[in-house]
C-alpha cells in the first residue's frame, strides 16, 4: 500500500516562511464569500422579516459572523433600516443584533 504524506515531504525544502504564507492562502480559501443579492431577493427578504417581526414567526437567520457561516433561530423583535441591522430573540430569550448585509439565507424556521 502506498503511503502519501501529503505536504509533509515538501516541507523540508521549503522555508518557514513559505509554509505560512501556504497556510494562510488555505485559510483565505476556506472563508466563506458572501453572496450578492439581486434587488428581487432583497425585497423578498424585507417583506418576510417585516412579516415573521409583526406576527412573530420563527426564522431561520444564515449569516456571516468573524468569517465563518452561523445560524440563528428566532423571532424578529426590532428592524433598524437606520443601521441595516435585525435583532432576534431564540428560544432562551437571548437577543442578537445581526447585520442585514451579512445574511446570507433567510426562511421560516422548520421547528418554531
Amino acid at each position: 500500500m502506498l503511503r502519501d504524506r501529503g505536504t509533509i515531504k515538501w516541507t523540508a525544502m521549503m522555508l518557514p516562511e513559505h509554509v505560512e504564507l501556504l497556510k494562510e492562502i488555505w485559510n483565505e480559501d476556506n472563508k466563506p464569500l458572501p453572496k450578492t443579492l439581486d434587488e428581487q431577493t432583497h425585497t423578498e427578504w424585507d417583506q418576510l422579516l417585516q412579516q415573521a417581526a409583526k406576527l412573530k414567526f420563527s426564522l431561520e437567520i444564515e449569516y456571516i459572523a468573524n468569517q465563518t457561516t452561523c445560524t440563528k433561530i428566532g423571532i424578529p423583535t426590532h428592524l433598524d433600516p437606520l443601521n441595516g441591522t435585525v435583532r432576534i430573540k431564540n428560544s432562551h430569550q437571548e437577543v442578537t443584533t445581526i447585520p442585514v448585509s451579512s445574511i446570507q439565507n433567510l426562511a421560516l424556521a422548520k421547528n418554531p
